[in-house]
């Protein structure tokens, strides 16, 4: 039951478009290895690994937001067959906490979390982009040499 469940949720991703059946089949077997800490791959050293919970928040989150876009997908036609790799290495570029205030970021999350399940059966993120918190604003004073009231004659 738990295999079918997450079989179709795999195939849900717009990525798992130019993966063939077997190849969802050892995604399934990658999530639940990953999924017991006995199996686990270790985490590496400055990421963070998702949880079950953080990733059903993000999906449910994504999903209010009315995520994934079109640029999403994998192209029309015939695929190269590292296309889905390629892609992981895009996000893993573009999930940077200096990209983190980006219009896009939340997309991109997504889909590196969707990318990361196919390929990987986890999601690690870098620890300076979740720990990451933009720079705040000061305001300036004006100059003092331009007056800051006109007066009337």
């Amino acid at each position: 039951m738990l295999r079918k469940r997450l079989l179709e949720d795999l195939q849900a991703f717009p990525e798992a478009a130019v993966l063939e059946e077997h190849q969802l089949k050892e995604a399934v077997d990658r999530l639940i290895k990953e999924s017991k800490p006995e199996t686990a791959t270790p985490t590496a050293k400055g990421m963070v690994r998702f949880g079950d919970d953080q990733i059903s928040m993000a999906f449910i989150h994504g999903n209010w937001l009315g995520f994934p876009t079109i640029e999403d997908f994998p192209p029309t036609g015939v695929v190269s067959l590292g296309w889905l790799d390629e892609r992981r290495r895009q996000l893993d570029l573009e999930v940077q906490p200096e990209k983190r205030e980006e219009p896009d970021n939340m997309r991109l999350l997504l889909a590196k979390i969707r990318v990361d399940l196919l390929i990987k059966g986890y999601v690690e993120l870098p620890e300076l982009y979740l720990d990451y918190t933009s720079p705040k604003v000061v305001a300036r004073s004006p100059p003092k040499h331009i007056p800051t009231a006109v007066a009337s004659g």
